[in-house]
């Protein structure tokens, strides 16, 4: 909204007005008033009223830093895992890395009055090892620069540093002959979708934990570190046997494929604990089977209407 840009893109658009004969307006007798540069003059003075206004409004409530809140930025042990980590932030900020890894960050506002509009506070879920956890915790900007920098470590004193709850498999299609076709390789895969119900919201770290087909055998497929599915959020698996393909939107590739004639799909933490696991019986082709509502306990639904990455639709 600057108006070294604005103005410029205004004069461009008044120019093709004119050029194609578009008028301002038609009075009662049927006389058209042209557009003229006033009527340019008094939109680029509009444009530059609200900004000079939106930039003051920062400046009176965009007051807070970049911080870690929880326990007031003190080192401190937990016994829970995932933590919760709570901190404030410019409006500037973006994308929250904990030691390097973007995390999905959910923004709410801790003020009254005009002050409930400041969403300037971020919350993340983070899971952790046994014993001390060093995190670097940094805010970047829209444009991937580096805002500012705190640390904390925090010490878990808990026995289980893999949540075994919090993550569903939610939607499979073992027959898939024409409904949705695999970046990988452009054919028609057999594919299924891991959804985060953590019940707290936080965003659910599944690097290391594994995939299968065979509950037998539970580490067949190795989930990639900082492969994180944010709160409500989806991830989608294809089982094409392309394992170590994986796409920018995040979508996996496995080293199995679904049997459309029914199998098993298995979810594991690291060392072998449970989080999920199914058995289906034959699909038909094109059609999924799934939880509904999302993450919701069996029985599963037959889904006519295929959705990976996105909410289930039933029937």
């Amino acid at each position: 909204m600057m108006s070294g840009r604005v103005n410029a893109v205004i004069d461009v658009k008044l120019q093709a007005l004119q050029a194609n004969g578009v008028v301002a307006g038609t009075d009662t007798i049927g006389q058209t008033s042209p557009i003229t540069q006033s009527d340019t003059d008094a939109l680029k003075s509009y444009v530059s009223g609200r900004r000079n206004f939106l930039v003051g409004q920062l400046a009176t409530y965009d007051n807070k830093t970049f911080a870690i809140t929880s326990n007031g930025d003190a080192n401190f042990s937990t016994a829970q895992n995932p933590v919760e980590l709570q901190g404030t932030a410019q409006v500037a900020v973006k994308t929250i890395k904990i030691n390097s890894l973007a995390y999905p960050a959910s923004w709410f506002s801790d003020g009254t009055g005009d002050n409930q509009y400041k969403v300037d506070n971020w919350k993340v879920g983070i899971r952790l090892n046994v014993g001390a956890n060093a995190l670097t915790v940094q805010g970047f900007d829209r444009l991937g620069n580096l805002t500012d920098t705190r640390s904390i470590t925090i010490t878990y004193t808990g026995s289980q540093p893999y949540p075994v709850t919090g993550v569903v498999i939610n939607e499979w299609m073992a027959n898939n002959t024409s409904a949705f076709q695999d970046p990988a390789n452009d054919q028609f895969q057999s594919w299924f979708e891991l959804y985060n119900n953590d019940p707290l919201a936080h965003a659910f770290d599944l690097s290391g934990y594994t995939l299968t087909d065979d509950l037998a055998v539970p580490a067949k497929y190795v989930i990639p570190n900082g492969t994180i599915v944010p709160p409500n959020g989806f991830l989608l698996v294809w089982a094409d046997n392309q394992a170590g393909s994986q796409e920018a939107s995040g979508d996996l590739h496995v080293n199995f494929q679904l049997n459309p004639a029914g199998e098993a799909i298995g979810l594991f933490a690291p060392g072998g604990a449970v989080v999920n696991s199914l058995t289906f019986a034959a699909q038909g082709a094109n059609v999924s089977q799934g939880r509904y509502p999302d993450g919701q306990a069996p029985p599963f639904q037959t889904m006519l209407t295929p959705t990976p990455r996105r909410l289930n639709v039933y029937p």
